[in-house]
């Protein structure tokens, strides 16, 4: 999908007219796919930022933010918390999540099946945890979970994901996963 009111170009051209237009077009772009507060672009034309979906004439490969969704919504929830508590451990993966007692993640990782919220938490973390994956070990994701993350006002991610606050977690991921 296009940004409302302006149209790719097939070619670009050299006026200054086709520039200008190319330039409100690019800032266009990164404004709706950049994470709040990103410097970084949406796709080649922009910079390294790899989750804007959008098309640059590649082929239409899914990005890996799409990948990373794709597999926490379809994965069994016994694939995912088996997932999060080998990367994180049982006491991390509960306290992000919100559970008193961390032996149940194991016993999610078994087959029971967690409440709805739980589920959703855990799928939100999930999804965290595989996009850091992506590029880091596991004994990173797991240090980056509980130190201090600039991009969260020096908040441990794993605070903020405990707290439910998702969104400005995964915009750490991404930019951590860049190398920002």
């Amino acid at each position: 999908m296009e940004p409302a009111g302006l149209e790719p170009a097939t070619a670009w051209g050299q006026s200054s007219s086709a520039r200008a237009t190319k330039v409100q077009y690019l800032q266009v772009l990164h404004a709706e796919h950049a994470p709040s507060g990103s410097r970084a672009g949406c796709c080649r034309f922009h910079g390294r930022y790899r989750s804007c979906g959008h098309s640059t004439g590649a082929s239409a490969r899914m990005t890996t933010m799409e990948q990373v969704h794709r597999l926490a919504v379809s994965e069994e929830i016994a694939v995912v918390a088996q997932s999060l508590q080998e990367t994180l451990g049982q006491k991390l993966t509960a306290f992000a999540v919100g559970i008193k007692d961390p032996k149940a993640i194991g016993k999610y990782a078994t087959g029971r099946q967690p409440r709805a919220d739980t589920e959703a938490r855990l799928r939100d973390l999930y999804r965290v945890t595989r996009l850091l994956l992506s590029e880091e070990t596991p004994s990173t994701v797991r240090a980056w979970m509980i130190g201090a993350n600039p991009q969260l006002n020096d908040e441990a991610p794993i605070e903020a994901l405990h707290e439910r606050r998702t969104a400005p977690v995964m915009r750490a991921a991404e930019a951590f996963v860049l190398g920002g």
